[in-house]
């Protein structure tokens, strides 16, 4: 139910309009004329005020009732597509902007706009148009860490993707010692995985087994999970490793960590092809928003700004064949 029913709102507009009958029977009993009429003015300004707040509580009943109709948590009253997002630093109203750019020429080759506030689940898709885009059959790609899922980089691997990126750093303090891990040689990542035997070997040289599945975690992460029967006489137990008492030491395993594991390895061969993500999409977003005054978005509507910013990309990369090509060569190839 919205908080600002219509029963609701009767009740209170019967407890104003009780107040105010109260008010006028007050002034009624006052026989200075002077004061009395002195304290309907200001009763008629107090009705005014209070029918403006009772018409503005009308309105945002009838935007949370939309709100719980439509699922959506957040409504905005000038652009209804825009969603509130981090903007450096600051929250702001605005939409999402990708791009992806060659390594070759620096050209955009694929854009996107959205109003889904994180990154992390643009990964697949923006990647996928621009292999499309490029009429290839494999694509090498990159993005920072803000671009990082698992299941986005695993849809890029089935799609002929090689994803270059890096994982964000994990809390492993704060979560490690929520569940029991006082001390950091014993946290998760010091767990060696052995894959020739399906098993984790832990800093203390003891083996952790298969045991069971956990199919409860958040992005459809199916994990495996990983114990061993030694945690309890082990001179560890309860001083550096787990404290737990029951099923001693676990580890999870998503069920397809290989990838992830061969995108890191990638990362450590080829390091350069993280390092040039800063030089690829970073200096056309400064070049768009800087010299190209466009850092701001014109029209309202995604489909609408979506369009704004296919112009200003068109725009980028004309600038960018002229540069390369030059005004004479460029104009001969499209009489051509």
């Amino acid at each position: 139910m919205c908080p600002y029913s219509t029963e609701k709102l009767k009740r209170i507009d019967e407890k104003i309009q009780r107040y105010l009958d109260e008010v006028e029977e007050n002034d009624a009993a006052d026989e200075d004329t002077s004061k009395l009429e002195a304290k309907r003015k200001r009763n008629v300004k107090l009705k005014e005020r209070v029918q403006k707040l009772k018409e503005r509580m009308e309105t945002y009943a009838g935007l949370l009732h939309k709100l719980r109709e439509s699922g959506e948590n957040e409504v905005s009253l000038t652009d209804s597509d825009s969603r509130l997002m981090k903007d450096r630093g600051k929250l702001a109203v605005c939409y999402n902007a990708h791009i992806a750019v060659d390594s070759k020429e620096h050209m955009i080759v694929e854009y996107d706009v959205t109003n889904i506030a994180p990154d992390n689940v643009q990964l697949s898709p923006i990647s996928k148009r621009t292999k499309e885009t490029l009429g290839v059959e494999k694509l090498d790609v990159t993005a920072d860490k803000g671009f990082f899922s698992a299941t986005e980089i695993k849809q890029c691997v089935d799609n002929g993707i090689k994803p270059y990126i890096l994982e964000p750093k994990k809390s492993t303090a704060g979560k490690a010692k929520s569940v029991g891990i006082p001390t950091p040689d014993f946290y998760e990542d010091k767990f060696q995985y052995d894959k020739a035997t399906d098993t984790y070997i832990c800093p203390a040289g003891e083996r952790l087994d298969f045991r069971t599945w956990d199919r409860k975690q958040p992005e459809r992460l199916v994990s495996r999970i990983y114990r061993t029967n030694a945690c309890k006489r082990c001179p560890f137990f309860m001083t550096k490793c787990t404290k737990n008492r029951i099923h001693g030491r676990m580890i999870k395993r998503w069920e397809h960590e290989e990838i992830l594991e061969e995108m890191k390895q990638r990362i450590k061969e080829e390091p350069n092809k993280v390092e040039v993500r800063k030089t690829l999409t970073e200096h056309p977003f400064g070049t768009i928003k800087r010299a190209f005054n466009q850092g701001y978005l014109l029209l309202k509507g995604l489909r609408k700004v979506t369009g704004e910013v296919g112009f200003t990309v068109l725009t980028y990369n004309m600038r960018r064949a002229i540069n390369i090509l030059g005004t004479k060569t460029l104009s001969a190839s499209l009489r051509t």
